[in-house]
């Protein structure tokens, strides 16, 4: 269920992945959602999902991974380096081992 209320509640913006390069891999046009950090921080909090990991970018953006550790449901966001502007790369309502 999630996976359908967050793009609706939440991210008035749908982005696409601009397409590039980069050997030896090819980017293809991937949906993204995107809008305030503070609207996506809400629905979140709504999943109960906390910060599990962050890292920052060599442009100043931070790609953040929160998860409910008891459903296991997961987002990856990406946030801009002014901190007001963030883009959901990834969602998901469970996970699964490694290899």
């Amino acid at each position: 269920m999630k996976k359908y209320l967050v793009p609706l509640l939440i991210l008035p913006i749908v982005s696409y992945a601009q397409e590039q390069t980069l050997e030896p891999l090819t980017a293809t046009r991937i949906p993204v959602a995107c809008g305030k950090t503070r609207t996506a921080l809400e629905v979140m909090s709504k999943y109960e999902e906390e910060l599990i990991w962050s890292g920052n970018e060599i442009n100043g953006s931070v790609i953040s991974v929160w998860q409910n550790k008891i459903t296991k449901s997961f987002t990856v966001l990406k946030t801009a380096n002014t901190g007001d502007f963030s883009c959901v790369i990834s969602m998901s309502e469970g996970t699964n081992k490694g290899p």
